[in-house]
């Protein structure tokens, strides 16, 4: 009965990492079909972001005392602005399209339809594991350190 239970808990967890197709109105008037992407797709994706943020908070385009950068809108104004390379190759990830299409079919406001749901997600995520999983250790961590 207990592993029972445990095997809902598992897949309670697996269904929040489990996302449907995205179907997007492109201002063409076409409607593009994005898919769950792999986890191969995400590390790419992860990686992009990562090498933003770092350089964005050597820069001062993010600051670091206020990480308020977690306002999606905000955070692709800044690729934009700073790094558009990054948002193209963020769209041909998540489209599975190549640079011709991203660059010469797509305007602003689909590129902000395509890269949103990718970041929403992985900030809700983000949120996820750390509420879950990192703050009770940390919170167990600094009770055993204060009965010591």
């Amino acid at each position: 009965m207990q592993e029972q239970g445990k095997t809902k808990e598992i897949q309670k967890e697996i269904s929040a990492f489990i996302r449907e197709p995205i179907k997007i109105n492109l201002s063409n008037g076409k409607i593009l079909e994005i898919k769950p992407l792999s986890w191969k797709k995400e590390l790419q994706l992860i990686k992009l972001l990562g090498k933003f943020v770092e350089e964005g908070i050597g820069t001062g385009l993010i600051p670091t005392e206020s990480m308020s950068f977690l306002d999606t809108g905000k955070l692709i104004g800044n690729i934009l602005q700073k790094s558009p390379d990054v948002i193209t190759e963020m769209v041909m990830i998540i489209t599975d399209k190549d640079r011709n299409f991203v660059e010469n079919e797509l305007v602003l406001e689909d590129i902000v339809e395509i890269v949103s749901p990718f970041l929403e997600s992985m900030l809700i995520r983000l949120k996820k594991v750390v509420s879950e999983k990192i703050m009770p250790v940390i919170q167990q961590v600094k009770k055993d350190m204060k009965q010591k």
